[in-house]
């Protein structure tokens, strides 16, 4: 079993051994004594294959040792040598239980060892062995030597220290045991050895008298040939070992975490803060928008000027929906005609004077259309110049019949006293600073029922003749330039539409290229609007400019007209929007009630809007510029579609506002209402605010998922004129609806295509700086992260360092027990593991709380859905990998490059 000849040791030039010859091939209890230095324990060393520095042959088990490399050594060691020191070599954190089962290379059960347990008086298996006693120790060392079972058990020095009972009782169980194994003691102490031994032999300076002991062999076959430490003991005791090792553990768990949060903060920013501010920016403005300037300044003449009476005529010509031409004089009766105005019916030289009927009435006179002649009492279809009709009441016609002496029966009566005779109506006009003094007959040849006094006429353009042939006045169509004569009056020619012809009339006129040198606005009638025009004095942008850049490019598909005064986009903000406040709601009480709140305000709601009233309310909607950021705000949509919309108070909406306002896709209740601060006046110190509340019919429900309204292109122009009597002064930019592929190459070529024409989006503009806020955001973050992923590695590098570093006498241990080296070194490794996977724990709870508190608060940042977590947590898992593998490798390599015997620190 054990052959060495002519053995030789030296250390330096000291000669420990020399010409030692040793043959062993039976059991037996051989004795190794000698003086202190003498080189004892180096011959067991060397035997134990823990020393290899020597000259000379030595055979272990039929094996040349000195052709066995590490690996083998170790697998001898582990089924065939125990190795018994003097100071006990066990693990000191774990239990007697766990050290019997690391010495044996399997698991154990009490009563097992219970036996044996007794005899070396000893009970608890479970208990620790850092709280042993040395002699405790010294016993549980020769337990483990006795339960190992190997063919060879090297003793050094394991009596010294225990009393003579103590020693009596181990030495009697290794006599018992030295029937069937090689154990091969050291010691100085002869004489308490002499009756239990076989063989003794001292060794003076280097020398011993050679051992033979070959006539029985040994006859031995290793129970266990794995010897790897077993995973679960590795896992657990690596757990224990962080635990007992708490304020170091925990600051480079701090420290790691930190660094792997940074990390993860980092990727899921890369992957998410893009998409999180683009989802907040898209419920602002839409994606998919280009704005389209003019590159020169856009500027306005500050003067108005009417057109002329042939271009009226053109116009006329040109849009057969226009129903007449008629003319509107800006006329102040009171300022005219001071001294005298009203008018009176002659009856036999008797003067009746008429009420509430004065000159304006014939200045602003009401045109009768064919298709209601018969809404009037009258005989005819067509007045003279001289003849005009009236509006009465009930009671006034009564009243005039018997004026007139006419029996009255109905209403008719009078007409038939008309059509014999008609009444002769005075006008009596005087300005004594002037020296004007009018008198004025005109007859009356019918009448309708009316509260309100008008004066009716079928020529269109009667009152021209009134007030410059009748009154002869002077007129004018420079609408702001100041007239020589005072009795001079502005003019406009207009042309009558009716309502349900509104939105197609603006559409042609504002597509129509012959009238780019026209401006218009409307002016509200009964049953329709005047539609009066001016000549254009500015660079503004054209319909039908937009019109052609449409039509030559597919990827553009519908535009909204913006202006400054009206609907309009701040591109730079990216909101879009009317330029005063403009509420929408089902409930007509409701915006009732915000007028009137916001009747009169501090601050100039025109400049700031600063609601006084609260949004929290579900019902009310907002489509101001300055409410783009609130969860209320409509955007505004264009539908292709538009023949649905015969008006601008007809207006389709999206199928998640029809949910919000309870409005079913059947549109039964189809009504809903705009409230718009019409005008500001600034009296006494405060904001006069006049509000107008409009009805709106909703004609179809879209199905869109976004809070909108769908409306023709020109609806924003179109509703304002209607609504709040606006001019169509042109556009400062135009909003097209982007359908294309790749928005940055289209705006690329409408740039170089149409070069008088600036074409950007607000969207990419924003990415880009996006873009940037996230490149230095990032850069800032990645700096950090490394900063501290490099601080953590090198403090977990210093950790297993010292870790390793302490636990040096285990690693000896573990080799002493011949495990192998790659399962010693795994558990070692897997303490900077430990570390690093703990960190990555702590870390995705961090990540995964970051991810909640970002998506439930009231933050820019949010994310769609978990799994935007996946990426960055599966990276922060390799690199807590990577920091536990450099880790390790970097602390493991000093230590386990050592000798066994180093490491056990026993030479």
């Amino acid at each position: 079993m054990i052959e060495i000849k002519n053995l030789f040791l030296s250390y330096g030039s000291k000669e420990i051994l020399k010409e030692i010859n040793i043959t062993i091939k039976e059991p037996g209890l051989y004795l190794l004594c000698g003086e202190s230095g003498s080189g004892k324990t180096s011959l067991l060393n060397i035997i134990s294959l823990m020393e290899s520095s020597y000259n000379g042959t030595y055979y272990f088990d039929g094996e040349d040792v000195s052709l066995m490399d590490e690996k083998k050594k170790l697998e001898t060691r582990f089924s065939k040598i125990t190795y018994l020191f003097q100071i006990p070599k066990l693990i000191e954190n774990e239990t007697i239980k766990v050290n019997l089962e690391i010495a044996l290379g399997r698991k154990i059960e009490k009563k097992e060892v219970k036996e044996l347990l007794e005899k070396i008086h000893l009970k608890n298996i479970n208990k620790k062995v850092s709280s042993l006693s040395g002699g405790e120790k010294q016993r549980i060392n020769i337990l483990m030597g006795i339960l190992r079972d190997t063919p060879v058990i090297l003793c050094d020095e394991i009596t010294s220290g225990l009393d003579e009972i103590s020693k009596k009782v181990i030495l009697s169980l290794l006599k018992e045991e030295g029937k069937k194994r090689i154990i091969i003691l050291v010691s100085h102490d002869v004489e308490i050895y002499k009756k239990y031994v076989k063989t003794i032999r001292i060794i003076e300076n280097g020398m011993m008298e050679p051992i033979k002991a070959n006539r029985r062999l040994i006859s031995f076959e290793p129970k266990k040939q794995n010897n790897e430490l077993p995973l679960f003991y590795t896992i657990k005791h690596v757990f224990s070992l962080v635990l007992g090792k708490k304020l170091r553990s925990f600051v480079a768990i701090f420290s790691c975490c930190i660094a792997l949060v940074c990390l993860g903060l980092c990727l899921l920013l890369t992957t998410s803060l893009k998409d999180s501010i683009m989802n907040e920016l898209g419920s602002i403005v839409d994606e998919n928008q280009i704005v389209m300037v003019k590159k020169e300044d856009s500027f306005l003449i500050n003067e108005s000027l009417g057109v002329s009476k042939d271009d009226a005529k053109y116009i006329l010509s040109r849009y057969p929906s226009l129903n007449y031409l008629g003319v509107h004089y800006y006329f102040n009766e009171s300022d005219y005609f001071p001294d005298e105005n009203y008018c009176a019916y002659i009856n036999e030289e008797r003067i009746i004077s008429l009420s509430q009927l004065s000159v304006q009435e014939f200045v602003d006179v009401e045109i009768i259309q064919n298709d209601e002649i018969d809404l009037f009492y009258l005989s005819k279809e067509k007045l003279q110049e001289d003849e005009i009709v009236l509006s009465f009441t009930h009671g006034e016609i009564s009243r005039i019949c018997s004026s007139l002496n006419v029996e009255y029966q109905n209403d008719s009566s009078l007409l038939n006293y008309l059509n014999d005779n008609p009444l002769e109506i005075r006008l009596y006009l005087q300005n004594e600073s002037w020296e004007y003094q009018l008198e004025s007959s005109f007859y009356l040849v019918g009448y309708t029922i009316s509260d309100e006094r008008k004066v009716y006429h079928t020529d269109s353009l009667w009152n021209e003749y009134i007030v410059e042939e009748v009154l002869q006045f002077e007129s004018s169509l420079a609408l702001e330039e100041e007239d020589y004569y005072p009795w001079s009056v502005k003019k406009e020619y207009y042309f009558f539409v009716e309502l349900d012809r509104v939105n197609n009339l603006i559409n042609s006129i504002c597509k129509d290229k012959m009238m780019n040198d026209f401006t218009f606005h409307l002016m509200e009638k009964e049953y329709g609007y005047n539609l009066l025009f001016e000549y254009a004095h500015n660079s503004n942008l054209k319909v039908t400019e937009a019109e052609i850049i449409e039509h030559n490019n597919s990827f553009l598909k519908g535009y909204l007209p913006c202006n400054d005064d009206g609907y309009m986009v701040i591109e730079n903000a990216l909101m879009s929007g009317f330029s005063l406040p403009t509420l929408l709601s089902k409930n007509y009480e409701l915006l009732e009630e915000y007028a009137e709140l916001n009747a009169t305000s501090e601050e100039n709601l025109g400049s700031f809007q600063l609601n006084q009233y609260s949004y929290s309310s579900k019902e009310i909607f907002t489509l101001g510029v300055i409410d783009a950021t609130k969860e209320n705000y409509l955007r505004i949509k264009q539908d292709i579609s538009e023949e649905k919309y015969l008006n601008p108070y007809m207006i389709s909406i999206s199928s998640a506002l029809a949910k919000k306002m309870g409005i079913d896709t059947n549109l039964i209740n189809n009504n809903v209402h705009i409230l718009m601060l019409k005008s500001i006046e600034y009296k006494n110190g405060k904001y006069h605010n006049n509000f107008i509340n409009v009805n709106l019919k909703i004609v179809s429900i879209v199905d869109d998922d976004t809070l909108c309204i769908y409306v023709p292109k020109l609806w924003t122009s179109s509703f304002l004129m209607c609504a709040l009597q606006k001019k169509n002064v042109g556009m400062d930019k135009v909003l097209f609806t982007y359908s294309g592929s790749n928005i940055v190459e289209d705006i690329k070529y409408l740039n170089e295509t149409y070069q008088e024409y600036q074409f950007v989006s607000p969207y990419l503009d924003y990415i880009s700086s996006i873009d940037d806020v996230k490149f230095y955001l990032l850069t800032g973050l990645s700096i950090f992260s490394s900063f501290c992923l490099i601080s953590t590695l090198l403090m977990l590098v210093v950790t297993s360092n010292l870790f390793v570093s302490e636990a040096r006498k285990e690693i000896g241990i573990y080799s002493l027990y011949g495990y192998e080296k790659k399962s010693v070194k795994r558990l070692f490794m897997m303490f900077s593991y430990a570390i690093s996977l703990y960190s990555f724990f702590i870390s995705s709870i961090t990540m995964v709380a970051i991810y909640f508190v970002l998506n439930k608060g009231s933050f820019i940042i949010s994310f769609s859905s978990p799994k935007v977590l996946v990426f960055p947590l599966f990276v922060m898992f390799i690199v807590s990998l990577i920091i536990g593998f450099i880790a390790s490798f970097a602390s493991l390599g000093r230590i386990f490059s050592q000798n066994s015997l180093k490491q056990l620190s026993i030479r």
